[in-house]
């Protein structure tokens, strides 16, 4: 019995030394997008991309929009507790995670490179530097039952992997939108009616058009009610 009990007090130990191994996805970024030279991650030991904002390049915006210059994003979809490997281009010895949370753990790999234990889907911006130039880190819960391209009709407007430039997408009663991930859409979505969803894993775009003076008044316009965006960046 004693035995038994040995064995089972190292299998409990060798597990908790072991890396997490939540189910993990995470989507290429399609070719010709923008990606981050500030920063690289892993999560759950598979590589993520990691997207530059366009803050300041035209036409998007300008000097007077600058609150602390370029950031980079990245988003990954997680099952349960995972490690996640972050390497800056900027030393680490001031990091700031916010918001705050006793449930994420930080140790250090080297002066660049932190290793953060997630219990699993959350938000956080890294702060190496407090607003200049932060990476916001997007780990989503895992899709349930996505949409498939067949299911695309009157009712579904479906945008699969890849850069889609588009202008104005208008929906109506009932109609959802859905951006898987790996897709960047570039446009604006203006929402006018009843029981309207637009969701998914994908990025919606505004950029390519000057601050506030793209194809809609803001990049999701809500006119409606019973309007539900989720899910996307």
């Amino acid at each position: 019995m004693k035995f038994g009990l040995s064995l089972f007090a190292v299998a409990v130990l060798l597990a908790a030394a072991l890396p997490c191994t939540a189910k993990v996805v995470a989507y290429p970024a399609p070719a010709g997008e923008t990606l981050s030279t500030q920063y690289t991650v892993q999560a759950g030991g598979k590589p993520v991309p990691v997207y530059a904002a366009r803050v300041l390049d035209p036409p998007f915006a300008g000097k007077e929009y600058d609150y602390g210059g370029p950031y980079s994003f990245a988003g990954f979809d997680v099952a349960g507790p995972v490690e996640v490997r972050i390497r800056s281009e900027k030393p680490l010895g001031k990091l700031v995670i916010r918001p705050a949370n006793p449930n994420v753990k930080i140790r250090m790999a080297d002066l660049h490179t932190a290793i953060l234990t997630l219990p699993g889907p959350c938000k956080l911006s890294i702060e190496p530097d407090g607003k200049k130039g932060p990476l916001l880190l997007f780990a989503n819960p895992v899709e349930e039952h996505p949409p498939r391209t067949s299911d695309a009709g009157p009712r579904l407007i479906y945008f699969g992997p890849g850069v889609h430039k588009l202008g104005k997408i208008t929906l109506t009663n009932n109609q959802s939108l859905y951006l898987a991930g790996g897709a960047v859409v570039k446009a604006g979505i203006v929402a006018e009616g009843e029981n309207i969803r637009i969701f998914g894993r994908g990025i919606l775009d505004g950029s390519d058009w000057e601050w506030r003076k793209g194809p809609t008044p803001m990049v999701v316009s809500i006119c409606g009610t019973h309007v539900e965006v989720s899910g996307i960046t």
